[in-house]
C-alpha cells in the first residue's frame, strides 16, 4: 500500500545531458517538496550475485506544480533527501492515475548506501591517488583460470560522479589489502551510473 504523502523531500542532485552528449552532475538545494515512499518489500532480495540496483526499490511517490519539485523533471541518477537518507532515482517517473484522473508521479529509488556499499579509492597502477571516498557496488564473482593464473573477476556499479576517473587499468583499493583492477568502465547516461568491470589483484 502507498503512504499518504505526508512527508518533505528535497533534491540534492541533478544529471543532465546537454544537446551535445555532454554530461553535467549539480550538486542542488532544491525546495522541500511533499513526497510519500512506499518501501514494502524494499531492500531484497539482494545478493552477491545480483546488482543492488535489482532488489526490490522503494517507490517515491509526488504530486506535480506547487507541491511537487521545482525545475525539470526527476531522473534516474539524481538524487532526493527524505529523512536525513538520500535516495538515488533508478529510472524516468511514470505518471500514477486514480481512473481517468491523474495523482502525481512515481519514481523508483533506492538509498544510496543500499545502491553502492563499498568505499575504496581510485589510483593509478603503482599507487598515485585519483580519487578518495569513492562508492561502488561489486556483485557476481566469477573465477577462471587462463595462461598467466587464475581470474577472480566481478561485475560492479558506481556513481556518474566519477565517471571521469573510472579508466581502464586504474584499480580501485577497498582498505590495506583489496584492490581491483578497473577492465572496462561503460558511462551509462540514461540508467545514470557507471557499469563496472572489476579484476581482483593478484590476477593478471
Amino acid at each position: 500500500m502507498i503512504r499518504p504523502i505526508n512527508k518533505q523531500a528535497r533534491i540534492v542532485r541533478r544529471v543532465s545531458v546537454n544537446s551535445s552528449d555532454t554530461l553535467s552532475i549539480v550538486n542542488a538545494t532544491g525546495f522541500p517538496f511533499s513526497i510519500a515512499v512506499d518501501d514494502s518489500g524494499a531492500h531484497g532480495p539482494s545478493s552477491d550475485d545480483n546488482s543492488p540496483r535489482r532488489a526490490n526499490s522503494k517507490l517515491l511517490r509526488y504530486y506535480t506544480g506547487y507541491f511537487g519539485p521545482t525545475g525539470v523533471p526527476l531522473r534516474a541518477g539524481d538524487r532526493v533527501e527524505v529523512d536525513s537518507v538520500i535516495y538515488e532515482v533508478l529510472s524516468v517517473p511514470r505518471e500514477i492515475r486514480k481512473g481517468r484522473f491523474p495523482e502525481g508521479f512515481g519514481a523508483q529509488v533506492l538509498p544510496l548506501t543500499f545502491l553502492y556499499p563499498f568505499v575504496g579509492t581510485i589510483e593509478e597502477i603503482g599507487g598515485a591517488d585519483v580519487a578518495l571516498n569513492v562508492i561502488f557496488s561489486k556483485y557476481a564473482p566469477n573465477e577462471s583460470s587462463g595462461s598467466t593464473g587464475t581470474y577472480e573477476d566481478f561485475d560492479g556499479e558506481a556513481p556518474l560522479d566519477y565517471a571521469s576517473h573510472l579508466r581502464i587499468n586504474r584499480q580501485i583499493r577497498v582498505g590495506a589489502t583489496s584492490i581491483y583492477k578497473i577492465v572496462t568502465a561503460t558511462v551509462d547516461k540514461v540508467a545514470g551510473y557507471v557499469d563496472l568491470t572489476l579484476r581482483k589483484s593478484g590476477a593478471s
